[in-house]
């Protein structure tokens, strides 16, 4: 049966257009397609929920994999050891991995030069509020 896009109105006298999607949907069901038989239809139909990804984001409260112990502290200068997650050179931005999660970090608030370092290196940082957010301040390369 071939189905095309048409006008119609309901009962109280407003025009709509009674989409191909509508009355596939009727067909499917078994109902007569016909926008009469739509709008009895509409009032008990409930289109199904998004199914859900696989490939989101983890949670705050699930588990994650880190390759540092939450909150690592080098003793000798008080600062946070973290490992460099990635550092975007033309936004001039990166992110560290924490071990509790990811902080977010400027190009300016870095004490070394953020484009000579590597993912996956550690890093040592200092952690100030700014704009209500955490951010890490006084980034630097941590050698052990």
């Amino acid at each position: 049966m071939k189905f095309r896009d048409e006008w119609a109105e309901d009962e109280n006298g407003k025009r709509y257009v009674f989409t191909v999607e509508m009355q596939r949907l009727l067909f499917e069901k078994g109902l007569p397609v016909t926008s009469d038989e739509w709008q009895k239809f509409k009032v008990t139909y409930a289109p199904p929920s998004a199914p859900r990804r696989d490939d989101r984001r983890p949670r705050r409260d699930e588990p994650r994999r880190t390759q540092i112990a939450a909150q690592e502290v080098d003793e000798a200068t008080g600062k946070f050891i973290g490992i460099l997650k990635n550092f975007n050179g033309q936004k001039g931005f990166g992110f560290i991995d924490t071990g509790d999660g990811d902080i977010y970090f400027n190009k300016k608030k870095a004490l070394d030069d953020p484009y000579a370092m590597r993912p996956g290196q550690k890093v040592l940082y200092k952690v100030d509020t700014f704009r209500g957010k955490d951010e890490a301040i006084d980034v630097e390369e941590y050698f052990e």
